[in-house]
C-alpha cells in the first residue's frame, strides 16, 4: 500500500469518526434543554444543548472571463445547523453541518464536475460536517480543543476559513488559546488534514501533511497589538509540495481617536517565507503590508500598499488565508505568480447613519493596482464595489461587482454577486 493510499484512508477513517462523533451528539441532546427553552438558571451539561443556531446564505454569481466560451451562472444555497453543549467539569462540545447546494442549471466550473468551458465559481454542492470538537476550559484563561475546527486568526492573512467560499476551510488536529498573562495570548494549533473548498469529491480537496500554525499577540495599551507569529506547512501530498514552507513574521495594528467622531488608524506587517521538507523549490521570499486609514464620523477610507515577494521561480504564497478579502474580489490572485505580487490599493466605505430609511446600508467602492515583484510587468487594475443593507430585521443583502482589466497577467474578467443572508 503507498503512503498516498494509506493518508487517504487514514483521512477517510477520521472524517467518518467526526461525523460519527458529532451526529451522535446531535442525537443524544435533549431537546428539551435547547437554548430557548431551558428554564432559567438550570444549568446545561455536556449532553444537553446550550445553545443552536442555523445559518443560511444564498448566492448567485455571475461571472464573463475573456478566453473561456461560455459565461459562468451560479446560483447556490448554504446552510449552516450548529449545536454547542452545556459545560461540565470544564468539558463541552460543539457540532456543525454544512450543506451546499446548487438551485438551477449547473453553468458554471465547480472545479469537479468538468465544465471547463466556464469561468470557476469553487462552491461545488456537498453534505459535510464543518466542525466537530471536544473542548475543555477547565484551567484559568486557556481553551484546549481536539477534533475538526474552523479558525480565525488576526487579520486573516495567514489563517483563515475562507469565509467567502459556500464550502469554507476547516483543520483536523489539535488547538490551544491561552491568556499568558496581562495583555498576552497564545494561539496554537497542531493540524494533520485541512479541509478545503473544493470538498472530498476533489482529488486536491484536502492538504495532507504536518501543519504548526502559532501567534503570540501582546496588547499594547491604547495604541494597538502587536502579533508575532509562525507556520509551518509541511505537505504530505505531490501536488501541494511547493507549497511546503516555513513563515515566520509579525505585525502590529491600531487606531487612535484625534479629534470628534475622527480616527487615524495603522497597520505594518513583516514576514519571511522559505521552503521546508518536500518542497522541490529554493525559496527564501519577503512579504511587506503598510496601511494607514483614516475614519470620520460614517466614513473610513484606507489606503494601502502590499507586497508578496518573488524570485522568478516561486511567490510567497498564504495558502491558509481569507484569500477573497485581499488584492481583489475577482479573485485573480488566489496563488501569488512566480515574479511576486505588487498591490497598491484604496478603499472607501460609507454606512448611512440611523434617522432614514436607508440607515444601516453600507456602501464600499476599492480601486486595485496590480504589478509584479520582479521584473518589472505590469499586471492589471481592478474596480471593485459593494452595497449591504439589513432586510425584516434578521436578513442581509449584499451586491458587489468585481472589474479586473487585464494587462500582463491573466484575462479581463466580470464578476457579480447578489446575496442574502440569515441567521436563527
Amino acid at each position: 500500500m503507498t503512503t498516498k493510499s494509506l493518508n487517504t484512508i487514514t483521512s477517510k477513517c477520521t472524517q467518518s469518526l467526526y461525523a460519527l462523533v458529532a451526529l451522535s451528539a446531535w442525537v443524544l441532546m435533549p431537546t428539551e434543554v435547547g437554548a430557548a427553552d431551558k428554564p432559567a438558571g438550570k444549568k446545561v451539561g455536556l449532553f444537553g444543548i446550550a445553545d443552536a443556531s442555523v445559518f443560511l446564505r444564498y448566492r448567485l454569481e455571475l461571472v464573463d472571463q475573456d478566453g473561456l466560451s461560455e459565461n459562468a451562472t451560479a446560483s447556490t444555497m448554504q446552510t449552516l445547523l450548529a449545536v454547542k453543549t452545556g459545560n461540565t467539569n470544564g468539558f463541552e462540545a460543539f457540532a456543525e453541518f454544512r450543506n451546499v447546494t446548487n438551485i438551477g442549471s449547473e453553468n458554471y466550473n465547480n472545479t469537479i464536475n468538468g465544465r471547463t468551458q466556464y469561468p470557476v465559481v469553487a462552491d461545488p454542492e456537498s453534505t459535510d460536517v464543518d466542525q466537530a470538537y471536544l473542548a475543555y476550559t477547565g484551567l484559568k484563561d486557556t481553551k484546549i480543543s481536539f477534533g475538526r475546527q474552523k479558525l480565525v486568526w488576526g487579520n486573516k492573512r495567514f489563517v483563515s476559513k475562507l469565509a467567502w467560499r459556500q464550502n469554507q476551510r476547516s483543520f483536523d488536529g489539535l488547538f490551544l488559546e491561552s491568556k499568558l498573562a496581562k495583555g498576552f495570548e497564545l494561539k496554537y494549533t497542531y493540524a494533520f488534514n485541512v479541509n478545503r473548498a473544493f470538498t472530498d469529491n476533489s482529488p486536491i480537496g484536502n492538504f495532507d501533511g504536518n501543519f504548526h500554525l502559532a501567534n503570540l499577540s501582546y496588547d499594547v495599551a491604547g495604541f494597538g497589538k502587536l502579533t508575532g507569529y509562525g507556520y509551518s506547512l509541511d505537505m504530505g501530498d505531490a501536488f501541494s509540495a511547493a507549497l511546503s514552507t516555513r513563515t515566520v513574521g509579525a505585525n502590529f495594528t491600531g487606531s487612535r481617536p484625534v479629534g470628534s467622531g475622527v480616527k487615524v488608524g495603522y497597520l505594518i506587517e513583516a514576514a519571511h517565507q522559505r521552503d521546508i521538507g518536500s518542497n522541490p523549490f529554493d525559496i527564501g521570499v519577503g512579504y511587506f503590508r503598510a496601511e494607514p486609514s483614516l475614519t470620520v464620523g460614517d466614513f473610513k477610507l484606507r489606503a494601502g500598499y502590499e507586497v508578496l515577494g518573488g524570485n522568478g521561480i516561486r511567490g510567497f504564497q498564504t495558502p491558509f488565508a481569507l484569500l477573497h478579502a485581499y488584492n481583489g474580489w475577482a479573485d485573480k490572485f488566489l496563488s501569488t505568480p512566480s515574479n511576486g505580487l505588487r498591490d497598491k490599493y484604496a478603499e472607501i466605505k460609507y454606512r448611512i447613519p440611523e434617522g432614514s430609511s436607508l440607515s444601516g446600508t453600507a456602501v464600499t467602492v476599492a480601486y486595485h493596482q496590480f504589478d509584479s515583484d520582479v521584473g518589472d510587468i505590469k499586471y492589471g487594475a481592478e474596480w471593485d464595489a459593494a452595497i449591504s443593507k439589513k432586510l425584516f430585521g434578521r436578513v442581509t443583502a449584499l451586491a458587489k461587482v468585481a472589474f479586473y482589466s487585464a494587462d500582463g497577467f491573466a484575462t479581463d474578467t466580470t464578476k457579480v454577486w447578489f446575496q442574502l443572508v440569515t441567521k436563527f
